[in-house]
């Protein structure tokens, strides 16, 4: 079953606790599908029936999630961003920068605003936590 990222999906707010140490250290299929927030938190989405998202199920979208990465540059400070498959349907987070790699093999960077700027209106955002933004496209290959 391939799902979309249209449907009515809520955030929610795991404690360690509810995921238990092992499904942290070795997520299945059957795992729900978290992201480390901090603490002892992890976010994740529900379905509209209230059941959790599981990896299982995410792994099935059209549109997969491009997480963020974080990079410390020499002069100490910290920036965020997020690789994005030029074309690509995809889930951007929203980070400092995106690294855009061309089907050509060319790579570029730009600021997130000036991003979201050149796309306009094609880029709408989800209500997912945290900000994720749905990026038109061709389904990634599998």
């Amino acid at each position: 079953m391939t799902t979309n990222t249209d449907t009515d999906l809520t955030p929610r707010v795991y404690g360690a606790s509810e995921l238990g140490v092992p499904s942290i250290t070795a997520p299945g299929e059957a795992h729900p599908r978290v992201q480390y927030v901090g603490a002892e938190l992890f976010a994740g989405l529900d379905d509209p029936s209230g059941a959790a998202v599981t990896q299982g199920t995410a792994e099935e979208w059209s549109e997969p999630f491009t997480d963020p990465k974080i990079h410390v540059r020499d002069d100490g400070i910290t920036v965020t961003f997020a690789a994005y498959p030029k074309g690509t349907a995809t889930l951007l987070p929203v980070t400092d920068n995106v690294v855009l790699a061309d089907p050509s093999g060319s790579i570029s960077v730009a600021i997130f605003e000036e991003f979201m700027d050149a796309l306009g209106d094609r880029a709408v955002r989800t209500g997912l936590s945290p900000a994720r933004f749905s990026i038109p496209g061709t389904p990634p290959a599998a």
